[in-house]
């Protein structure tokens, strides 16, 4: 199996993300490829426990002029390669090539759908960061409520289960609502640290905290409890709460 991850992250794993994003497997004339030891150390920043790392390098080599297929090509395909081969020589375990591989997959997604701003993101946009609660694994319903805020109009960072990512974003961007999502009551202690948190370092001092997992359908009391500011049973219902959360900060200005 550790021989053909490399193979299937080059001939199942790459395509599949860049149809997904809808980029063209070729690349632009003229396009500069990013030489191995970046590469290399890009693939470590994608494993690295500050998950901020590798959005800084993308948004560095974008600034320097970089278009979105040459980052495509050039590095972040190559450096997918390269967690593949690190696992292949038993260089890096099965845990840090999938946090690595689960940051690509999020920098493309957010390339994609225009949400790797080229400004900070000010406390009039609708930005909305949306993760599982610490220790939560079930993420799939998160995407779906994603894909509601984006049909209206919003940007959305979907950041896996590291609570420092969620942490670094609110700490450097002015993000307008964390959304977390929960399917246990057991987690909700280790939630109601996060929301505390996220208020303490987020850049924005008025961020809305939205919640949603069965658990609060059948208690909705417990998210005032937590310290969120409301609750959502499903993606329609949370844009519509998010939405009025933003007008009753900005009533309040």
């Amino acid at each position: 199996m550790r021989e053909r991850l490399g193979a299937v992250i080059e001939a199942e794993i790459i395509p599949r993300l860049m149809l997904a994003h809808c980029v063209e497997p070729v690349g632009r004339p003229g396009a500069v490829p990013a030489p191995a030891p970046e590469v290399d150390a890009f693939a470590a920043m994608t494993m690295s426990s500050d998950a901020g790392l590798a959005w800084d390098s993308v948004q560095r080599l974008r600034a320097a002029g970089w278009s979105a297929e040459q980052l495509y090509m050039n590095l972040l395909a190559p450096a997918a390669r390269h967690l593949g081969d690190l696992w292949s020589a038993d260089k890096a375990d099965f845990v840090d090539v999938t946090v690595g591989l689960s940051r690509l997959q999020q920098i493309l997604h957010d390339m994609a759908s225009g949400t790797i701003p080229d400004r900070a993101p000010t406390q009039d946009d609708r930005w909305i960061v949306l993760a599982p609660a610490p220790g939560e694994k079930h993420t799939f319903g998160l995407s779906m409520v994603g894909s509601y805020f984006r049909k209206a109009g919003w940007a959305v960072h979907h950041a896996p289960g590291i609570a420092q990512d969620v942490m670094r974003i609110v700490r450097r961007q002015s993000v307008a609502v964390v959304g977390f999502s929960v399917s246990c009551e057991t987690r909700v202690d280790a939630l109601s640290a996060a929301i505390r948190r996220v208020r303490r370092v987020s850049r924005n001092p008025a961020v809305g905290i939205l919640v949603g997992g069965q658990i609060f359908v059948e208690k909705p009391e417990l998210a005032v409890l937590i310290g969120a500011d409301a609750s959502a049973p499903d993606g329609p219902t949370g844009v519509l709460m998010a939405q009025s959360l933003l007008d009753l900060r900005a009533r309040a200005c």
